[in-house]
C-alpha cells in the first residue's frame, strides 16, 4: 500500500447514474430554496429563515442554504433582483423539471423549501452501498461502513501536510475579449481529515490575456495542515477562480459549503439506513468533527460536488464571474515526508479556459 493517494473530482464529471441522480436531485432543492429567497427579495418581504438544528444528542445550529444565497443576493440591486424574477422564474424552473421532487413545494410559503419535503420518501434509494462503496470509488479509497470501519495509529515525527500552488496560465480569456484583461483572483475551502472547514483566503492572481501565466517558485502554499498520527486520513481543496471584483467570494464559498453540509447531513439522517443510524447516534458536536471518518469523508465529497454544480447555476443566473470549484484530495495512510505529482484543474466558463496546478506535499 502506496503512503498517500490523490485525486481530482468535478460535478460535471460523475458518470455514475445513481450518484448523478442524488446530486441533481440534491442541487435542484437547492435552486428551489435559492428562488424562495430571490422570490421573497423581489416583493421587498425577505424570506425569515430559521436555524437548521443538526444533531441528536446535541442539537446545533446552522445556517440554510436559502439563507447564504439570499445573503449574497442582498447585495445586488433592485433592478438585478428583479430581473433574476422575471427571466429565470420559479415556475419556468419547476416546468422545466417536472420529475423533480420539486413540483409540490410552494415558494411562497413561509414554510422553508427543506421542511415541505418528504425527505425519507425522496431520497429513499440511498443506501450503504451508494455511500460507503460508489461515492467512495470517485477518489480511489476504500471506506467502509461504520460498523467495521478502523483507524490505525502510526508513530510518526510531526508532519506538516501543504496544499500548493504552482501555475495558473489562461488559455483563453473570458468573453468579451475586447474588453481589457482578465483580473483573476484564486481562493476557496479546505476540510481536513476531522471534517474542519477553512477558507483559503482569496488573492489576486494577475491580469491575463490569451496565453498568460503565472507561476510560483517556491510554489505558493495555500493551506497548511499540521497530521497527526491517525490514519488513514483525507484532505480536501475546493479551489475556485472569480474575477477581482467578485469581491468575498471565499467567504461565500465557505459559508455556501458548511450549508449544503449541513442539509445533506439531515437528507442522510432521515434515510434510515445505516448511514443514517450512524450520523444520528454520532452528532453531538459540530459537524465535521462529530462526523470524523468515512461517513464525513463522503458528506465532505457529495458536498463539495453539489457545491460546483449549484455555483455553476448561481453563476449563470446572478453573472457572478466565479468558476465552478474544482476539487482536488490526497488521502494518507502514513506520515512521512513527500512531493505529490502535479494536478491539473480545469477551469471552463464564461468563454474563457484557465489551467491551475497544484500538488500536495508533506515535511
Amino acid at each position: 500500500m502506496s503512503q498517500y493517494s490523490t485525486f481530482r473530482l468535478s460535478a460535471t464529471e460523475i458518470r455514475d447514474p445513481e450518484l448523478k441522480r442524488l446530486l441533481e436531485q440534491v442541487t435542484d432543492m437547492f435552486k428551489v430554496e435559492a428562488y424562495q429567497a430571490i422570490s421573497a427579495r423581489a416583493q421587498n418581504k425577505p424570506f425569515k429563515f430559521s436555524k437548521l438544528k443538526v444533531g441528536v444528542k446535541k442539537a446545533l445550529d446552522y445556517d440554510s442554504v436559502g439563507e447564504v444565497i439570499d445573503s449574497w443576493i442582498a447585495k445586488k440591486d433592485a433592478a438585478t433582483i428583479q430581473s433574476l424574477v422575471s427571466n429565470n422564474g420559479t415556475r419556468a424552473f419547476l416546468a422545466r423539471n417536472p420529475s423533480t421532487i420539486m413540483l409540490n413545494v410552494d415558494i411562497r410559503s413561509n414554510n422553508y423549501i427543506l421542511n415541505q419535503i418528504d425527505l425519507k420518501r425522496n431520497f429513499s434509494y440511498i443506501n450503504d452501498k451508494l455511500i460507503f462503496e460508489r461515492f467512495a470509488n470517485l477518489f480511489g479509497v476504500e471506506t467502509k461502513a461504520p460498523s467495521t470501519s478502523s483507524t490505525t495509529t502510526i508513530a510518526s515525527p510531526a508532519i506538516v501536510l501543504r496544499l500548493n500552488l504552482k501555475r495558473v496560465k489562461c488559455i483563453d480569456e473570458t468573453d468579451p475579449e475586447w474588453g481589457g484583461k482578465d483580473s483573476i483572483a484564486l481562493g476557496g475551502v479546505t476540510v481536513d481529515d476531522k471534517e474542519n472547514l477553512s477558507k483559503i483566503k482569496e488573492f489576486h492572481v494577475g491580469d491575463f490575456n490569451d496565453g498568460d501565466q503565472k507561476s510560483y517558485s517556491p510554489a505558493k502554499v495555500l493551506k497548511e495542515f499540521k497530521l497527526d498520527n491517525i490514519n488513514p486520513s483525507t484532505f480536501f481543496g475546493f479551489i475556485s477562480l472569480a474575477e477581482k471584483d467578485s469581491g468575498g467570494f471565499s467567504s461565500f464559498l465557505n459559508d455556501l459549503y458548511n450549508a449544503i453540509k449541513a442539509e445533506l447531513t439531515l437528507i442522510f439522517a432521515a434515510v434510515g439506513a445505516a448511514a443514517g443510524a450512524a450520523i444520528g447516534s454520532a452528532i453531538g458536536g459540530a459537524i465535521g468533527t462529530a462526523i470524523a471518518g468515512p461517513l464525513g469523508t463522503i458528506i465532505g465529497v457529495v458536498a463539495g460536488l453539489v457545491l460546483g454544480a449549484l455555483i455553476g447555476w448561481l453563476v449563470s443566473i446572478l453573472k457572478d464571474d466565479i468558476f465552478e470549484p474544482q476539487i482536488t484530495g490526497i488521502h494518507l495512510n502514513a506520515n512521512a515526508a513527500f512531493t505529490g505529482p502535479l494536478q491539473r484543474l480545469r477551469y471552463r466558463d464564461f468563454g474563457g479556459y484557465y489551467l491551475v496546478e497544484v500538488f500536495w506535499s508533506a515535511s
